[in-house]
């Protein structure tokens, strides 16, 4: 499957730098997030690097997942909107947001035992299970900053344009 190249990318070699550079620190970066809740938070403390690494590649999974969801969504969005100043950043919030939330939200049950109730995958177990979420979406659009201030684009629509 070929993507369509973005502006800023003028190759297909310079897409595939991309995706050799983001991925692999999308799941590094996961895999931290997963080891701060399983000892930090305290969610699962004998938790072992290789069980956190297959909580994190979990987490990737569910991104899959959700990624024609994001795709439709954003799209008809951008389609929907006005052109005004801002208007990528709005829908960058609107969709990329909730669907990060809902993403760490179906990774809790994997990593809390606490959390594996429907009442607990959508409001949380506690504080620490919300603040830990919350620090799984800070992760995933920090990840985007970069990939903003590398390329000055915003993942929206098709993923790379």
């Amino acid at each position: 499957m070929t993507r369509q190249l973005c502006p800023h990318i003028h190759s297909q070699t310079a897409l595939a730098d991309v995706d050799s550079l983001y991925l692999p620190l999308k799941f590094i970066s996961y895999a931290g997030v997963v080891l701060l809740g399983a000892r930090g938070f305290k969610f699962a403390p004998e938790a072992s690097l290789p069980w956190c690494s297959l909580v994190a590649a979990a987490r990737m999974l569910i991104g899959l997942a959700l990624a024609l969801p994001i795709y439709f969504i954003s799209t008809i969005l951008d389609q929907q909107f006005p052109p005004f100043e801002g208007r990528l950043a709005l829908i960058y919030i609107l969709v990329y947001i909730p669907a990060r939330w809902i993403a760490w939200s179906l990774t809790a049950p994997i990593l809390n035992p606490r959390a594996r109730t429907l009442d607990a995958v959508v409001a949380g177990v506690n504080s620490k299970d919300l603040q830990w979420r919350g620090l799984g979406v800070a992760v995933s659009c920090g990840l985007d900053v970069l990939l903003i201030g590398a390329f000055g684009m915003l993942p929206v629509g098709k993923f790379y344009c």
